[in-house]
């Protein structure tokens, strides 16, 4: 009964999906070995569930090949060669034999063997592509928007509760557990927030250049020794935001974080007093057809406007329509946006 109170509570899912597990473990347990070892890794609890179902199993296999053994014992001895008499007690052996093979596959792909032992789950990965924008929840109930083109790695086990964002961007919705505080990596940044919601961006174009936003709630931001901050302990609130330069730049400071920097989740940007060449910059990011000016000097042009920013065709209208420009499009991947004829 320990086990029960040791973790988060076991729900009707939670049962649910043990029995699914152990019927998919049945029929091909080497295709879904790791999937439930990550599956119990997630929620510790769940390992007794998993073990009692499977305790089940095997006991309803010994059961069956004994009464099959049984009902062969009472028979009259048949004749040598009618080999076929042997059939129930063939069935009754193989039934066990195949309980028996089953419960050690699991117990040694699982690690089932010790009591309190779960088998460690790989960190998982999560990537988007071009034009992509994913909400993936996690296990602990937090979440976390990818932005397009976006890697993260999220090791979550027992004992921690780790988040690394390698390119791209990110907004995280923690869940808070005392016991496991959530901690996060970009760049040469390690991130603590006290609050619920923060943006955080790795920019690998401009030398691995990390941004965090506060969103609700406050973080505490630490940089790594390596760069010119040498570990420095910067406390962010909510409505602040940070940029961090690659290793070897100029020191992080705390501004105002733009509201319109926070919008990217919705796909509308509002754009004020913003250079062109800033607009089609985030366009391109969610397109693999890219937008482009014939004339660059046109982009130090000034612009307000709310765009549709994942939409490169509504992205070049708007602009075209501003600039007084059109679209030739003739050329495969590329929108350029060129003197009206």
């Amino acid at each position: 009964m320990l086990g029960l109170f040791a973790g988060p509570r076991i729900t009707r899912r939670d049962r649910t999906d043990a029995h699914r597990w152990v019927m998919l473990m049945l029929d091909e347990p080497d295709v879904y070995a790791q999937q439930v070892a990550d599956w119990i890794e997630r929620k510790p609890a769940r390992r007794d569930v998993y073990v009692g179902l499977l305790k089940n199993v095997d006991s309803a296999a010994r059961a069956s090949a004994l009464m099959s053994l049984s009902k062969v014992q009472g028979r009259r001895p048949g004749p040598v060669h009618r080999w076929w008499n042997a059939s129930p007690m063939l069935a009754a052996l193989s039934a066990l034999v195949a309980a028996c093979a089953f419960a050690w596959f699991v117990s040694n792909a699982l690690g089932l063997g010790t009591p309190g032992v779960v088998a460690a789950a790989s960190a998982r990965t999560l990537t988007t592509g071009i034009g992509e924008v994913r909400t993936e929840s996690l296990d602990d109930g937090s979440s976390i928007v990818l932005d397009t083109d976006s890697e993260a790695r999220v090791d979550f086990t027992a004992q921690h509760r780790d988040i690394e964002i390698l390119r791209g961007r990110a907004r995280i919705i923690v869940a808070h557990d005392p016991d496991r505080p959530l901690k996060v990596r970009a760049g040469a940044v390690s991130i603590e927030p006290s609050g619920r919601v923060f943006d955080v961006s790795v920019n690998e174009a401009a030398g691995n250049t990390v941004s965090v936003a506060a969103i609700e709630g406050g973080l505490d931001l630490r940089t790594s020794e390596q760069t010119s901050a040498k570990g420095q302990l910067l406390p962010v609130r909510a409505g602040q935001a940070v940029i961090v330069a690659g290793i070897g730049e100029a020191k992080p400071a705390i501004v105002i974080a733009r509201a319109s920097d926070q919008q990217w989740v919705t796909g509308m940007r509002s754009f004020d007093d913003a250079a062109i060449s800033e607009v089609i910059a985030e366009a391109n990011r969610y397109s693999t057809v890219k937008l482009e000016l014939a004339d660059p000097s046109l982009g130090s042009r000034r612009i307000f406007a709310d765009i549709e920013i994942r939409d490169i065709e509504k992205v070049a209208a708007a602009l075209a329509g501003f600039l007084h420009l059109e679209i030739d499009s003739r050329r495969a991947g590329r929108l350029i946006l060129t003197k009206r004829r």
